[in-house]
């Protein structure tokens, strides 16, 4: 009968005890799981801190880029307008220019006027400069620009610089360039346009 007892006990005894472990067990999973959970929150949160300072540094190096170019832009004017603005001549964006609406010449004659003036023929140093020009001209007028391809046909140089011009979008029928309040075109150097000086030589 003690020895029922005693068995009976050690069974007690081994369930309370599986029941602890299984408490136990359970309780380190939930805590294992907190503190995974917790550590999964704090990455989570680091990672977009580290996202937003990653953004806010593309937006400050955009920003710096941008008033880089800026300032490249304003030294590159001052460089140029070292010596005086000839007269007649007008600032159109961050250049002066001397538009022609009278008198028409081939782009040779054209070209030696703007030299008498104390400047080349003009090249839109870029499309802001082009459309702001193009603004200026008259309805029905076709105005010669300082650049051709007469060393190399399909080669566009700026007559004042010397430097090479890709145009994708023009076919070089002829040998000089000409602009319109629509858009640039290849022309016949020979025939009297309007044209365009400009007082510095980029």
């Amino acid at each position: 009968m003690a020895e029922l007892k005693l068995s009976l006990r050690d069974t007690k005894i081994r369930e309370i005890q599986q029941s602890v472990e299984i408490i136990i067990e359970n309780k380190m999973k939930a805590m294992q799981q907190g503190i995974l959970s917790a550590m999964d929150n704090k990455m989570q949160a680091m990672l977009e801190k580290l996202e937003k300072k990653l953004e806010n540094s593309v937006e400050v190096q955009n920003g710096l880029a941008s008033k880089f170019q800026d300032l490249q832009e304003s030294l590159s004017s001052l460089k140029n307008f070292t010596k005086p603005i000839p007269p007649k001549f007008e600032q159109i964006g961050e250049r002066y220019f001397y538009i022609e609406h009278k008198s028409k010449q081939n782009w040779f004659a054209a070209a030696n006027t703007c030299r008498q003036m104390g400047g080349h023929l003009a090249s839109g140093r870029n499309e802001k400069e082009v459309r702001l020009i193009m603004k200026k001209l008259h309805v029905n007028g076709d105005y010669w620009l300082g650049v051709n391809n007469l060393a190399n046909q399909g080669d566009f140089v700026n007559l004042g610089s010397g430097i090479s011009i890709y145009f994708d979008e023009i076919i070089p029928n002829f040998r000089c360039l000409s602009l319109s309040i629509r858009d640039w075109h290849t022309k016949d150097c020979y025939d009297n346009k309007h044209f365009i000086c400009q007082a510095d030589e980029i």
